[in-house]
């Protein structure tokens, strides 16, 4: 799967939080698409990790093209820490990866 990076206003150890975290948190969500789609180059992931400074709120989200969806699969969330964000946002993309992926059986 090739991951596209977009950080904004993050500091150098928030982007070395990020950068860990985000390897943990891909894993689950390649695992879900290696299986139906082996080829990992047929599958597009944007991710975008931001920090609205006025609040100290990060904002993070997946944005996930697959070949047989209509729309790209999205997940986000925003807390205030850059682990929370990223976890329900990880949430988010795994049930709606699941829910196309169900479709597609049906069909």
């Amino acid at each position: 799967m090739r991951v596209q990076q977009h950080i904004v206003n993050l500091t150098d150890p928030e982007k070395e939080q990020y950068s860990k975290y985000l390897d943990n948190k891909l894993k689950g969500v390649t695992e879900l698409v290696k299986k139906h789609y082996p080829d990992m180059d047929t599958a597009k992931m944007d991710v975008k990790m931001e920090k609205i400074n006025k609040r100290t709120v990060f904002k993070f989200k997946y944005r996930l093209e697959l070949p047989k969806a209509r729309k790209p699969i999205s997940g986000e969330g925003a807390k205030h820490t850059i682990t929370e964000c990223m976890d329900e946002a990880t949430k988010k993309l795994e049930r709606n990866v699941r829910d196309h992926f169900k479709v597609l059986a049906r069909e």
